[in-house]
């Protein structure tokens, strides 16, 4: 009744199966409205399905089971020892032109709401701009089982995005494809082990293309044996549905909304590789800078924890230090120590190096001696110093550098944890090309961490982030108890907000590196130098960014926090003046801290922006 124009007069079709009596209903209506403002006709790109089935018999399937499609029968999938892991939806994100009325839609027609803690307001990467906005249902799941909590999906979230300007991927998706799913989330349970496994198998294989993203087979049969690749392998799909888009005739192009969560991604992923590899296909990541995790630099060095006192480590022996890194290879330009080391390792690399110095240079010689350990140490550490000063010892050494070497982005909001990872585009004609792309995600939730004196902890017997090599069937997840018997919230670890603005610079990184690649492969120069430059440009961004991002997070989390714990006041039957004048207090306090935190980021943005618009300008010439 509130939207007629998207339903194009269509109905609920009913299905009846004679065998068992079971009905299954489907009412398929468009996303979206035509882009034209006021439009109130149908863009017909994108269809929404909705399957209501009613089991007659007992041997209904289970409650988490996808909702049967009508012709199709339920029955109990099986799967040998290298079966891959489950994946269970989680989110897709769409890019609009209308953000607001799509929210609209969304308030009338399913009573979504925006969820205010994960609203990631406007987002910048150099000149590309974009406003973007989490809503959703209110899921009254309540466990303290992580398998239950795992397989939900009563808790529903719809990122939107819009752009703000002419350039950059949601401009860009718009104008070469229309209104779509950017992207689609499946939840695992292993995050860190799924990409190490997918990236051990790409290298072996030497297989580099992003999936589906090459011309040796007709585009529609390689959609096709995509769609077919993610119906084979044990990915619970809560629908797929396709729409089509006609190009003079000459192709269609298959925008693919299928919703998967996994419980174990790094089983699922490496899978998903080694498949793909003897089709010719294979999934390729993000690129994410190392700086995003973390680099060595001098100032980590005269400041090393547990050096000695009596010897200083000077500005200068630093350098020194920093300079033995970069020339026995065990670090590059930038400070990004190599993953594979071990403290013996480093030891073997700089002994010959610095113990071996002239005599004018002894005070080099002294302080690396008496504080080598120390000194090792930091160089490690310098590899996740940025997740650590995050998470602080969440994690063990082996599992931040599990993270950092697949390149996962982390978030924590409280004391949940929120792992993702993004692929490369994928069903693409050329490289260059927009198109949709797949994330990954692993959510920790509070009760699965135990406290300890140094921070919160991953506990060992839940195996949320298990670093065991090999393949097998899926392993139970513990039920979650807690001291205070809390259960897990439904999407704990948030929306990664302070990944949002990562997530997008990414994009932009990732394409001027392969603009840089393919100026380079054609003996561009001038063309290889402007795409470096952008290269670096966005990495600053990222750099610059990101404790800005943290403090942001952190104070809508505390905003969110604190406006609850006054609405829970407001119901007690007895109520203090003051009590509420310090509550509303904390709430202002926050609110400001987070006004605070998007003023610097625009005016980082808008650094940013210059210097993009200057390197376009330039490039134009």
């Amino acid at each position: 009744k509130s939207h007629p124009a998207l339903l194009d007069g269509n109905t609920i079709q009913t299905y009846s199966t004679s065998d068992d009596g079971s009905v299954t209903k489907v009412l398929e209506v468009f996303s979206y409205y035509q882009p034209n403002q006021n439009s109130n006709a149908a863009d017909r790109g994108t269809v929404l399905r909705f399957i209501q089935h009613t089991h007659a018999t007992s041997s209904s399937p289970p409650m988490n089971a996808s909702p049967q499609l009508p012709g199709m029968t339920f029955h109990p999938a099986t799967f040998d020892s290298n079966s891959p892991q489950p994946a269970y939806c989680d989110h897709w994100v769409s890019n609009v032109v209308s953000r607001t009325q799509f929210l609209d839609t969304l308030e009338d027609t399913l009573g979504f709401a925006p969820k205010v803690d994960f609203n990631a307001g406007v987002v910048a990467a150099g000149e590309s701009q974009i406003e973007s906005t989490v809503t959703g249902n209110s899921s009254g799941l309540r466990t303290s089982d992580m398998n239950v909590a795992l397989r939900d999906q009563s808790q529903v979230y719809l990122p939107i995005n819009n752009a703000l300007s002419e350039v950059g991927h949601v401009h860009g998706f718009i104008k070469e494809i229309g209104q779509g799913v950017q992207h689609t989330a499946s939840r695992v349970n292993d995050l860190t082990r799924l990409v190490q496994r997918c990236n051990d198998y790409r290298q072996i294989t030497g297989e580099i293309y992003t999936c589906l993203s090459h011309n040796r087979t007709p585009f529609a049969h390689r959609t096709a044996r995509f769609v077919s690749f993610f119906l084979s392998h044990r990915l619970n799909a809560l629908s797929v549905v396709v729409s089509v888009y006609g190009f003079v005739n000459e192709f269609v192009l298959f925008v693919l909304f299928a919703c998967f969560r996994v419980n174990d991604l790094a089983r699922l992923v490496p899978r998903c590789i080694y498949s793909c590899h003897f089709a010719g296909e294979g999934f390729t990541f993000l690129n994410i800078p190392r700086s995003y995790y973390g680099v060595l630099t001098p100032s980590q060095l005269t400041t090393c924890s547990g050096c000695n006192d009596e010897i200083v480590i000077s500005e200068t022996v630093a350098q020194a230090i920093m300079d033995a890194c970069i020339t026995s290879g065990i670090a590059t330009s930038e400070g990004a120590v190599s993953l594979q080391l071990q403290p013996k390792d480093v030891e073997i690399a700089l002994d010959p190096i610095l113990l071996s110095l002239v005599p004018e240079t002894n005070s080099v010689v002294e302080a690396y001696r008496s504080n080598k350990e120390s000194i090792i140490r930091t160089i490690l550490h310098s590899r996740y110093i940025n997740l650590h000063n995050l998470l602080g010892n969440t994690l063990s050494p082996e599992q931040f550098v599990a993270v950092v070497q697949n390149r996962i982005l982390v978030d924590v909001q409280g004391q949940d944890l929120l792992f993702q990872i993004f692929t490369g585009n994928i069903l693409q004609e050329q490289t260059e090309h927009e198109s949709p792309f797949l994330e990954f995600i692993q959510r920790v939730c509070a009760c699965s961490i135990s406290s300890s004196d140094d921070g919160v902890k991953v506990s060992d017997d839940i195996n949320a982030l298990s670093l065991v090599e090999g393949e097998g069937v899926e392993e139970e997840v513990n039920s979650c108890i807690t001291e205070d018997d809390s259960m897990m919230k439904p999407g704990c670890g948030g929306f990664g907000i302070r990944n949002f603005l990562t997530l997008f610079l990414s994009i932009e990184l990732s394409k001027s590196m392969a603009d840089a690649s393919r100026a380079k492969a054609n003996n561009d120069h001038r063309g290889h130098a402007l795409a470096q430059k952008a290269v670096q440009i966005f990495t600053e961004q990222l750099n610059e960014s990101n404790p800005i991002l943290t403090d942001i997070a952190n104070a809508m989390y505390a905003e969110g926090l604190a406006q609850k714990e006054l609405d829970d006041y407001y119901k007690e039957d007895e109520r203090h003046e003051i009590i509420l004048m310090q509550l509303g207090n904390a709430v202002s306090d926050a609110a400001k801290a987070k006004q605070g935190g998007n003023e610097r980021l625009m005016e980082c943005s808008t650094k940013y922006k210059i210097l993009m618009r200057e390197l376009r300008q330039r490039n134009a010439v």
